[in-house]
């Protein structure tokens, strides 16, 4: 069980993960006799420590997890990137997991920084627990990251990973940027893609933006003559803002979703039609109020 995540400025653990993550460790190891090898940044020690006295779980060396069923063992992991490599291939060389669980522990970006829920750079922060969740996925442990946030391990970078996705899956993509994380001003990109489709310039009917949370950017969207974009969190309202209001811009934000859930509202907004009927009576009196 990988978990933990340092919060500044106080430079302390979040406790709420790491707690429901040893009542997890406690449930397994009881119910199961499971070897739980439970994965923090240093912050978290002494939680972790008081936290175990109070369910009674006696904490042994990784040496000794290996050989103890229903045993506990705790690993402090560096947050050196240059050491995490080699602290993964220690543990993962003791004995292979049977699975990997990933709770809001933080995750990297496309350019290997982590931010916490505010965008603040934590990246000489954090442990960088995230090397060994991708080891052993590759190795091909079964594995669940489970975060509440768009900086945990499991979520990520949405934009350039929804831009791979549709292209692995042989869509076209027109990319309107941005193309760093420097800070910008969304609504210019929100222009840009929806002039873009009015216009007809690249041939694109529909397009997907997304900023932090989605709300600006779907605000700004909103404001361009043709534009019917709609904020979508879930799969539902994904389908609902195809079928029932025709919507040809998708909002999605990079801090609340992860990106398994990105992919999956994505699928269902460009997969689903336009139902017409009564709703294209209604999607016509929406466009009436831009002569308004």
């Amino acid at each position: 069980i990988i978990t933990g995540f340092v919060l500044i400025p106080h430079n302390k653990a979040e406790t709420d993960g790491m707690v429901s993550s040893l009542t997890l460790a406690d449930f397994l190891i009881k119910a199961f006799g499971a070897r739980v090898c439970f994965v923090t940044p240093p912050e978290c020690t002494n939680a972790v420590e008081n936290v175990c006295k109070y369910f009674d779980i006696d904490i042994c060396s990784l040496d000794d997890l290996t050989a103890k069923k229903g045993s506990f063992s705790h690993i402090v992991f560096t947050k050196d990137f240059n050491e995490a490599e080699k602290q993964a291939e220690e543990i993962i060389s003791k004995e292979l997991p049977k699975a990997v669980l990933s709770i809001e522990a933080p995750g990297r970006n496309e350019v290997d920084k982590y931010h916490n829920a505010i965008g603040q750079d934590i990246t000489d922060k954090e442990a960088k627990t995230d090397i060994l969740f991708e080891m052993l996925l590759e190795k091909g442990v079964f594995n669940i990251a489970i975060g509440d946030l768009g900086n945990e391990c499991g979520m990520g970078a949405i934009k350039e990973h929804i831009k791979k996705y549709l292209e692995d899956k042989g869509i076209e993509v027109v990319d309107h940027g941005t193309y760093s994380e420097d800070s910008v001003d969304y609504p210019d990109y929100a222009a840009k893609l929806c002039e873009d489709i009015t216009s007809g310039a690249s041939g694109a009917q529909k397009g997907i933006l997304i900023c932090g949370t989605g709300i600006g950017i779907s605000i700004a969207a909103n404001k361009c003559k043709g534009i019917r974009a709609a904020l979508c969190g879930d799969v539902f309202s994904a389908k609902m803002s195809r079928e029932h209001n025709n919507a040809n811009v998708l909002c999605m934000g990079e801090r609340v979703l992860g990106v398994g859930l990105a992919e999956m509202i994505t699928d269902a907004w460009l997969e689903t039609e336009f139902a017409g009927g009564r709703h294209e009576r209604r999607v016509n009196k929406i466009m009436d109020l831009e002569a308004k």
